[in-house]
């Protein structure tokens, strides 16, 4: 597994209100590795098909941490048009790419991928993806970036966006963005764009603390 010390010197080469960018953090080797590996199913990967009919995930109600304990939150959806097309593969936590970002533990990593036709509305992460315990148990910690790292550039559509601007997307070079899991602090709206030839992938992170 990787740490991100190596990118830490170049966070601040591109930066909005709302995300900062940090290049090289994949090499175009790793990246096209991650993807071979997903689609072979090394390490456990599974892609599974993931329709969101709509957000009712409480995003905006705050949750105590042992609310939010292992495995305990129901994610529910209701009959409205869809938000997002996509299948994603969760990592194993002892098989995640990094082990840590900016200092902090990675313990949600997933590679992304958006068929023909694939897409994801903006939306902020709901808050029972931003609680440690989720995914670890007993951690009792909360997000504080979502960090997506494009994995490959041959396809048409797919932009990335966020808060309404699109945003430059380079292979290997990561996107990070304040998701926290305190709703106390700030959290960012992004999105993809429909992908309307070939398959997009990514890999999509965050870090806690």
């Amino acid at each position: 597994m990787l740490e991100s010390s190596q990118q830490d010197n170049s966070i601040n080469n591109s930066m909005s209100n709302s995300y900062i960018t940090v290049p090289n953090a994949l090499s175009p080797e790793q990246c096209a590795e991650i993807i071979a590996n997903a689609e072979a199913g090394v390490n456990h990967l599974q892609f599974q098909f993931d329709i969101l009919k709509a957000d009712t995930q409480e995003q905006h109600r705050e949750m105590s941490k042992e609310e939010l304990d292992f495995r305990s939150v129901e994610k529910s959806v209701s009959d409205t048009s869809p938000k997002r097309k996509i299948m994603q593969a969760h990592q194993p936590l002892e098989h995640q790419t990094f082990s840590e970002w900016a200092g902090l533990p990675v313990y949600r990593s997933k590679v992304m991928k958006y068929s023909t036709g694939g897409f994801c509305t903006e939306h902020c992460d709901g808050q029972w993806q931003t609680i440690s315990n989720y995914w670890v148990p007993n951690t009792n910690l909360y997000a504080k970036h979502l960090i997506i790292i494009p994995l490959n550039d041959d396809y048409v559509g797919g932009e990335l966006s966020i808060e309404g601007e699109v945003v430059e997307q380079t292979v290997g070079t990561a996107i990070q963005m304040p998701q926290s899991g305190d709703l106390t602090e700030p959290r960012v709206k992004h999105g993809v764009n429909y992908v309307a030839e070939g398959v997009r992938y990514a890999l999509v992170m965050a870090n806690f603390g």
